[in-house]
């Protein structure tokens, strides 16, 4: 598997011009590595198992 040190985000095109929009790019890129788009402020569904790791953890509340 390949490490990724850094990532660098050319937004300007001021290192490079590019062959291929962004609306190109990013749809390929999401498909390549499984990874489904979301909307900002629209936030994946966690899975069920993370979730319920989530609940056990958290602090117990006192009642009184």
């Amino acid at each position: 598997m390949i490490r990724i040190e850094a990532v660098l985000l050319d937004l300007d095109d001021a290192l490079r011009r590019y062959e291929r929009s962004p609306g190109q790019v990013l749809p390929m890129s999401f498909e390549r590595t499984g990874i489904e788009p979301t909307a900002p402020g629209n936030p994946p569904e966690r899975p069920q198992a993370e979730r319920e790791r989530e609940t056990e953890t958290a602090a117990p509340t006192s009642r009184e």
